[in-house]
């Protein structure tokens, strides 16, 4: 759980409460202005989420203040959820909700740059989208984890059908907004997992393994001040898997 921030509004700026399932992948966007705050957030995650999936045994955070706050801390664990802070510089902690924000966010910029305040129109669709394409990390659609049930389908509008005139030009601009945000989403989801899976392999630990933990190029306040921090050890450990 994290946020896309500073969104561009005719009232100022918004930002978007992002949500990932860790079993379905499914996601949830909220809208939010500013300024918010703990218990604004909190009411905004009962109205959306709560309501329709009741209490998460666990939430996973970034570091951010508003996760960090007493209230929200107290709130969630006198409910019976563990609340975990993804590490820091390590993104991989909440991976799910990063890579579902780089995906939102090149949707928005690709489908809104010319109109960047009309945004809140499409998040919508895009949540739509998101939910009912099929993920290959689990061979199907968030929606048919959720709800056990095939995906359903919008029908494609023909035009000229509705006999009024103002229905018939919100369902044209409805398949012409789906149509887009599927393309746009599609491509996002692509690119970043290309990017991803550059470099990296696939590897398991075992208890009791020694593993080295690499701290390098960030700045770790917990270790002593080296005068050179790039000719500094870039490995500490080994540390034993618990």
């Amino acid at each position: 759980m994290n946020f896309v921030e500073g969104l561009p509004s005719s009232v100022g700026y918004e930002s978007i409460l992002v949500m990932v399932d860790k079993l379905s992948k499914g996601a949830h966007f909220i809208l939010l202005r500013h300024h918010f705050t703990s218990n604004s957030v909190t009411k905004a995650f009962v109205d959306c989420v709560v309501k329709l999936h009741g209490i998460s045994r666990s939430i996973v955070t970034d570091q951010g203040k508003l996760f960090m706050s007493s209230f929200w801390q107290e709130l969630f664990t006198l409910q019976g959820s563990k609340l975990e802070a993804s590490s820091s510089y390590h993104l991989q902690t909440d991976g799910q909700t990063e890579v579902v924000n780089r995906t939102l966010e090149q949707y928005l910029r690709c489908y809104c740059h010319k109109e960047q305040k009309r945004w809140k129109e499409y998040i919508s669709w895009a949540k739509y989208w998101y939910n009912t394409s099929h993920h290959a990390s689990i061979n199907m659609s968030p929606f048919e984890v959720m709800y056990g049930r095939p995906t359903p389908m919008l029908s494609t509008y023909k035009k000229g059908t509705a006999q009024n005139e103002e229905v018939d030009r919100e369902l044209i601009a409805r398949d012409e907004i789906v149509a887009k945000v599927k393309k746009e989403l599609e491509k996002a989801q692509g690119r970043m997992k290309k990017y991803y899976d550059q470099g990296r392999r696939d590897v398991s630990f075992e208890p009791e393994d020694f593993v080295y933990l690499k701290l390098q190029p960030y700045w770790q306040k917990s270790l002593k001040k080296k005068f050179n921090m790039k000719l500094s050890q870039r490995y500490y450990g080994p540390f034993k898997e618990l």
